[in-house]
C-alpha cells in the first residue's frame, strides 16, 4: 500500500488538527516506485502533529478491520447488555477521506491485470459507514458493486507501528486488535481447533523494546546496493 492523500472532515477535527486538515503524501506515483520500499518521512518541529497523523492513520485501519472481522466475540458489537460496544457507523475520526494505491489478490479478483497499480478512495461520512471506492476499476474489469468480500480484500494486509519511546495513544489500536486475536486464540484452544487469524489486517506494534529485533531485521535485509563497502 501507498498512502496518496488523508483529509480530517470532522467537525472537532483530532487533536492538534483541525477539521479541513489535509496532507498529500505523493500525487504521482510510477509502477517502480510501487514496487520498491519507498518510505515517507514526515518532518517536523516537535508539537507539531505528526505523532497525530500516524494516530488517525491507525485509529482509521482499526475501525475498517472490526468492520470486516469474521471472528466477533459476544462482548464486542454494540448492544442493551454493552452499550460502549462497537457501532460500524461510529469511529474515533467520524468524517475523513483517504486515498491509497495496493495491488489486487488473485484469488478474490479474478482475470484482471495484477500487475496495475490499483487507486482505492475510502469516504466516511459523519455517523455513516465507510465505502469504499475502487476509483480506477474499469482499467481492469467492467465497473459492479464491489462485493463485501471485494472490499475488504482491498484493505492492506499489514499495518504496523514503531515508536523509539512510550506513545500510548498510538499503540491503542494496535493493542485493542490484539486483544481480538488473544480472544481468538483462546476460543480455538477451547475448540482445539487451529488457531488461524481472521482478521484482514494484521497490526503490529513495535516500541523500544523491539528496538534489537528491529535492528537484525534491517541487517538480514542488506544486499549489494546497500552494504556498506568493506574497507
Amino acid at each position: 500500500m501507498k498512502l496518496i492523500r488523508l483529509k480530517i472532515n470532522d467537525e472537532n477535527g483530532y487533536k492538534s488538527l483541525p477539521k479541513g486538515f489535509e496532507i498529500i503524501f505523493q500525487k504521482k506515483l510510477d509502477q517502480k516506485s510501487a514496487i520498491e520500499f519507498n518510505p515517507y518521512i514526515i518532518a517536523g518541529r516537535n508539537g507539531s502533529g505528526k505523532s497525530n497523523v500516524l494516530e488517525v492513520l491507525a485509529e482509521i485501519f482499526y475501525h475498517l478491520d472490526c468492520i470486516y472481522l469474521r471472528y466477533k466475540p459476544d462482548y464486542f458489537n454494540k448492544s442493551e447488555k454493552n452499550p460502549k460496544g462497537f457501532v460500524p457507523e461510529i469511529s474515533k475520526i467520524n468524517d475523513y477521506e483517504l486515498e491509497y494505491h495496493t495491488f489486487l489478490e488473485k484469488e478474490i479478483f479474478p482475470n484482471c491485470d495484477y500487475s496495475k497499480i490499483v487507486h482505492v478512495s475510502i469516504i466516511k461520512k459523519e455517523n455513516k459507514g465507510p465505502i469504499i471506492n475502487w476509483i480506477n476499476e474499469e482499467e481492469f474489469r467492467k465497473p459492479s458493486e464491489l462485493s463485501q468480500q471485494e472490499s475488504k480484500n482491498l484493505l492492506p494486509k499489514f499495518i504496523v507501528g514503531y515508536a523509539s519511546g512510550n506513545n500510548e495513544t498510538l499503540s491503542f489500536p494496535f493493542i485493542k486488535s490484539r486483544f481480538l486475536q488473544y480472544d481468538e486464540y483462546l476460543t480455538s484452544l477451547a475448540a482445539k481447533r487451529i488457531f488461524k487469524p481472521k482478521t484482514r489486517i494484521f497490526s503490529l506494534y513495535l516500541d523500544e523494546s523491539y528496538s534489537q529485533a528491529i535492528l537484525l531485521s534491517n541487517l538480514l535485509m542488506l544486499d549489494s546496493e546497500t552494504e556498506p563497502k568493506k574497507r
